[in-house]
């Protein structure tokens, strides 16, 4: 605020000068007594060792009155005069009349309604509001006022929220005439943070080494770029054009895809991102399957009625992980295409809903990564055999899991959390199953 008070006070200093300085002369008058007084011109006074410097403040040849060439006596009289018609002189008045010569900070910080106001008035109600009506915030931030808008001493555009708030006058701010509810309408998240949009860009979905033009999106994609040309975040891109006053209201209405950078185009969800180069700038779609494009449909709003809950209820486990199922060989892969197994091997297919109930459906076998081969005994029943390894082709490769672990690997987590089940099973244990010697 040092540039705001320095051009309020600088501004209030120069009126209060014009008005108070001729009353400034009667240090003087004392100083040359009343023959000086009355019979000695100004610009004589200097042969009296009174050295008044006139030449830097009046403009003789401007001057319809000539102020060094009358007496001290005439000057009084002349105050007189002008305090007697004061609804008759303004500052302008005084200008023109004597030849002042005005520093050119007065034309910068009194506007023509204030120097042309009668000195009747100047310091009146009206006057005063006169002042208030005339003063721009853009002043008091020592902005520079021209045809365009506002700028700064270096001629940088001042624009955003700092733009609107110029624009107001004190007497606005001071007697209501600041609409609240207005400005919040006016200023949107792009002018608090001073971003600009970028316009019809083109957009490109990334394809190996190459880019697919894409010219069918059921949406434009909004980037939103700081002075430096840089993106924003995903999130200040997501309300940047929202006005202060939608943000409460509208946030509801945004959906994560919004919030997290993503787009959809056909079936698919895509993340986005501004690409700026020497050769142009446009935007490159890249696929995306991870949680986040599960999640992309849902609104702000749904995710505060528990929606979201839900919605995570239904996601497989597959998807968190980004798991791909290898039809071919009945087995999951991971996102770098390398077979997992185990308890995650377990549950791929399950949804984080059932995850509980998936855990406790789940073999001990599983958990210690024994491969379970199924087989039909003599008696026509169906039982499984856990191998620590398994070649089908090289039987004599397989080893069948032994020790305690490979006694209990048909049990499963919700029975050996049942002290009856696992008892039972445990009584049947030798002493060789437990220091896992072979029989």
């Amino acid at each position: 605020m040092k540039a705001a008070s320095f051009a309020f006070t600088r501004a209030l200093a120069i009126i209060l000068a014009f008005v108070l300085g001729f009353l400034s002369f009667g240090g003087v008058l004392f100083g040359v007594g009343y023959y000086v007084y009355t019979k000695v011109s100004i610009d004589a006074l200097d042969s009296l060792g009174v050295h008044i410097d006139t030449d830097s403040v009046i403009d003789e040849e401007a001057a319809e009155v000539s102020l060094t060439a009358i007496t001290i006596k005439d000057l009084v009289s002349e105050i007189k005069t002008i305090v007697a018609e004061s609804s008759n002189f303004s500052m302008e008045t005084l200008i023109d009349r004597y030849g002042l010569k005005i520093p050119g900070e007065y034309y910068e910080y009194v506007p023509s309604s204030v120097r042309e106001l009668p000195f009747a008035t100047l310091f009146s109600k009206e006057g005063l509001d006169t002042i208030l009506s005339s003063v721009y915030v853009g002043t008091l931030l020592d902005y520079k006022q021209t045809e365009g808008g506002w700028t700064d001493h270096s001629g940088t555009p001042i624009d955003g929220i700092y733009a609107t708030l110029a624009d107001y006058t004190l007497h606005e701010l001071i007697n209501g005439g600041f609409d609240v509810e207005k400005f919040t309408t006016e200023i949107t998240v792009a002018d608090i943070y001073k971003i600009q949009k970028k316009e019809n860009l083109p957009v490109y979905i990334k394809n190996g080494v190459g880019l697919t033009p894409v010219t069918d999106l059921a949406e434009p994609i909004e980037v939103w770029c700081d002075a430096n040309n840089a993106p924003v975040d995903s999130i200040i891109n997501a309300i940047a054009g929202f006005s202060i006053s939608q943000i409460e209201t509208d946030l509801d209405t945004l959906m994560i895809a919004d919030i997290t950078g993503l787009t959809s185009y056909g079936d698919e969800w895509y993340s986005w991102e501004y690409v700026h180069t020497e050769a142009g700038e446009y935007i490159a779609l890249t696929p995306n399957s991870d949680i986040t494009a599960e999640l992309a449909h849902i609104t702000i709003a749904e995710v505060s009625d528990g929606h979201l809950q839900e919605e995570i209820d239904g996601i497989e486990i597959s998807s968190f992980m980004r798991y791909t199922y290898d039809e071919e060989n009945d087995r999951w892969l991971n996102k770098d295409n390398e077979p997992i197994s185990g308890v995650m091997a377990a549950i791929a297919d399950s949804t984080v809903g059932e995850l509980d109930t998936s855990i406790d459906s789940i073999k001990l076998g599983e958990v210690s990564n024994y491969i379970p081969v199924e087989s039909v005994d003599e008696d026509g029943n169906t039982v499984t055999t856990w191998y620590e390894s398994y070649d089908e082709e090289n039987p004599e490769e397989c080893v069948v899991a032994s020790g305690i672990l490979g006694k209990l690997a048909d049990m499963t987590i919700e029975e050996m959390t049942d002290e009856s089940a696992l008892t039972k099973k445990i009584e049947t244990l030798t002493v060789a199953d437990a220091l896992n010697y072979d029989a």
